[in-house]
């Protein structure tokens, strides 16, 4: 009995080598629940098999490189891991363009939020399996007896692999995971660079018939406010029962949207839908169409983009590639010196004012500023100065006091809307400015509240959609466009999806184009609430 299960040191050798691509490829699928899950836990296990093929034709001494590529396998399989243990769902593509779209300060401080005893453990199993494989390998010397057939049985595998799972989109679910990522990274980069493309060569878009009710004499500041992970919940204008918006209301009263949706849970993606003519089945054709930026610049105005959101140059991800349309750009976080020495991302937003005061004193008589805040991006304790930590009732554990800093978050944002309605109260000019959030936050005192927002259609919830959305108009304004103002009072009602802003914007501009339609227009009486 014995002498049955004494294996040869080739076959041991093999053994080890197969443990040692099929762990990584496995993994994920043993901790994911599907309704083919046994179909697919077999498919990884032939798949192995064939990525074998390589080194059943090389000799034993170029076996280590071949290991060593290998550890790509092994990164990306931690990174589904992980995904899997934080939100419950495989890495898709959208996940893969979230990660390709962070820089470095999002993922340190996104790893500092999220790191914990599975994610240790996990990674600790890993190099366990990397290290003992690479040192059992080198114990044994491999014969070339069975060389043959185990190339051919390789090669059987690794055919079997690639017609189930590469090619056809019926078995997209058999895909392995570094040609899922690849396709994701090439299908991410293509589009950025398509428009980088489009940028270096300067073919702005035209758009046809723009015209404006305005005189082209008089002088217009428009302010537009994109907030980060804003749940309108945790906001006092819809009726939260702490104090959140204490400051935005004392010099102009804002006229409140109360159903106001994104498109997605995600930054990248819904910016990209916002500011530009992309939607669902619409997104590289909407790109391409142009963007909020463009129609403004080719209205006559003078844009402005600050950011209290880190960027690492011009092309840092697509909302960057958006951002460098306007005339000036700025994103304050592009020192690392910053972050590595206060621990966070970016600056309180109250730094931005400084570089806003410096836009309002251009002498562009017209002008179009958008500020991007940092917001309530966690971690929220980062988002605001000791000054504004009011909301403490719940300090009782981590989890109640990350409620707690989500609420001081949200306050500190309106202090900063407050500071920046204060200044357009001011102008002589025609000015309004127009706050919303790039999507919201599920952050509860509830045990099943992530305190996060995900990508994971099963792990989706409402907060996560439902955003502030927050005007405010000038006495110069309200005067020039009394009707309108009257309007857009009647229209607070209205259902209305973000991915429609760049229909919309511009009439408040007094701005109209060819390419603008009625029924996706916000603001206009034409308007049809779009079907879910």
């Amino acid at each position: 009995m014995q002498n049955i299960f004494r294996f040869s040191s080739t076959i041991k050798y093999w053994l080890t080598l197969y443990i040692y691509i099929l762990f990584p490829i496995l993994a994920p699928r043993l901790i994911e629940g599907d309704s083919h899950l046994t179909k697919r836990i077999i498919y990884n296990m032939i798949a192995a098999l064939g990525i074998c093929f390589p080194f059943s034709l090389l000799s034993q001494r170029f076996h280590k490189i071949l290991m060593g590529l290998f550890l790509v396998f092994y990164l990306l399989s931690w990174i589904e891991i992980c995904h899997l243990h934080l939100f419950d769902y495989k890495l898709m593509h959208f996940s893969i363009q979230i990660i390709l779209d962070s820089n470095v300060s999002e993922t340190t401080e996104f790893i500092y939020n999220t790191f914990d005893t599975y994610i240790l453990c996990t990674s600790a199993i890993f190099l366990f399996i990397i290290l003992f494989c690479w040192y059992y390998t080198s114990k044994f010397h491999i014969t070339t007896k069975a060389k043959n057939s185990f190339v051919l049985i390789t090669l059987i595998a690794l055919i079997f692999s690639i017609n189930k799972g590469f090619h056809s989109t019926i078995f997209n679910r058999y895909q392995l995971l570094p040609y899922r990522f690849a396709k994701s990274t090439y299908n991410y980069y293509k589009d950025k660079y398509d428009l980088i493309k489009l940028q270096q060569e300067h073919k702005v878009p035209h758009f046809t018939n723009l015209k404006s009710s305005n005189s082209p004499t008089k002088g217009e500041t428009y302010i537009v406010i994109i907030g980060e992970s804003a749940d309108r919940n945790h906001l006092g204008y819809y009726g939260y029962n702490r104090p959140t918006t204490p400051f935005s209301n004392q010099d102009l009263k804002p006229i409140v949207f109360k159903n106001i949706t994104t498109p997605h849970a995600s930054t990248l993606l819904a910016l990209r839908d916002v500011l530009t003519f992309s939607h669902k089945g619409h997104v590289k054709e909407g790109i391409r169409q142009g963007s909020l930026i463009n129609i403004f610049n080719q209205a006559g105005f003078k844009s402005f983009w600050l950011s209290n959101q880190y960027s690492q140059g011009k092309y840092d991800n697509l909302t960057s590639v958006i951002a460098h349309d306007s005339a000036v750009t700025n994103f304050i976080n592009d020192k690392a010196s910053y972050i590595i020495s206060n621990n966070t991302d970016s600056h309180f937003d109250e730094a931005l004012l400084p570089e806003l005061d410096k836009a309002l004193q251009d002498n562009s008589p017209k002008k179009i500023i958008f500020l991007h805040l940092a917001g309530s991006h966690t971690h929220y304790g980062f988002r605001f100065p000791k000054s504004f930590d009011v909301f403490q009732e719940h300090n009782k554990n981590s989890f109640e006091k990350t409620f707690d800093d989500y609420d001081n978050s949200i306050r500190y944002t309106d202090y900063v809307l407050s500071q920046v309605v204060k200044r357009i109260n001011k102008r002589q000019e025609q000015s309004f400015v127009l706050y919303f959030s790039d999507h919201g936050d599920d952050v509860y005192l509830d045990p099943t509240s992530c305190h996060c927002h995900t990508t994971n259609p099963k792990k989706q919830t409402p907060p996560m959609y439902e955003i502030p959305f927050l005007l405010w108009v000038n006495s110069a304004y309200q005067k020039n466009n009394p009707q309108l103002v009257e309007q857009i009072k009647s229209y607070t009602e209205r259902p209305f999806i973000t991915h429609h802003l760049i229909h919309s914007l511009p009439t408040l501009a007094g701005l109209s184009f060819d390419l603008q339609e009625d029924d996706k227009n916000l603001f206009a009486p034409s308007f049809v609430p779009e079907k879910e």
